[in-house]
């Protein structure tokens, strides 16, 4: 199992049942489980969540905006917000 398999299936059993409970836990549910890919920050996530097993969304979330750079996401040089 690769690393991007591996992370999802571990966010969504322990997460997946939280996204229903309201708007916010929807999005850091959401956003714990895709944008650690796009933002290649998947390796540090699942080693978080890996010693970390009792650790709340709302705290996955938070190391996320922890690790991830400000900005763009890798490889998005910007382009298209220049476009008029």
């Amino acid at each position: 199992m690769d690393t991007h398999e591996e992370y999802t299936k571990l966010i969504k059993e322990r997460y997946e049942h939280l996204a229903p409970e309201s708007y916010e836990q929807q999005g850091y549910y959401y956003c714990a489980l895709y944008a650690p890919y796009q933002y290649e920050t998947e390796e540090a996530m699942l080693a978080y969540i890996k010693q970390n097993p009792t650790a709340t969304l709302k705290e996955v979330f938070d190391y996320f905006g922890e690790i991830t750079p400000p900005g763009l996401a890798p490889g998005d040089d910007g382009a298209d917000l220049l476009e008029d």
